[in-house]
């Protein structure tokens, strides 16, 4: 404030209590630190997801699943380029009995090898 010939006579101070707006800075940084954590999770729970649907657990190779997605995308990318697409397929018949005449650790041995 000044008088009539501009020199000051006094002040005039506002005051604002912002520690609500801090706190509320505080919790927001810290669901966004918690957000992220989930997420990482997330992303290392769906990779999990991801392999344990596309592999067999006991062979750890890929299984029917797979091989379907892996022939669709094949399939398609063989008509972007205009090219073909060959397909060897290969069936162990009687299998059972591998699994029947051999332990279980055996006969996955056979599937992986």
């Amino acid at each position: 404030m000044r008088d009539a010939e501009g020199s000051p006579t006094g002040m005039v101070v506002v005051v604002r209590d912002i520690s609500s707006r801090k706190h509320e800075e505080g919790e927001r940084e810290e669901l966004k630190r918690r957000l992220a954590e989930h997420t990482t999770e997330l992303e290392r729970l769906n990779e999990l997801l991801r392999e344990q649907a596309f592999e067999d657990s006991l062979t750890e190779l890929a299984n029917r699943r797979h091989f379907t997605a892996t022939l669709d995308h094949e399939i398609r990318r063989a008509r972007r380029r205009n090219g073909e697409i060959s397909l060897l397929i290969a069936d162990v018949d009687f299998f059972k009995g591998y699994n029947d005449t051999l332990d279980t650790s055996k006969a996955t041995n056979v599937c992986s090898e």
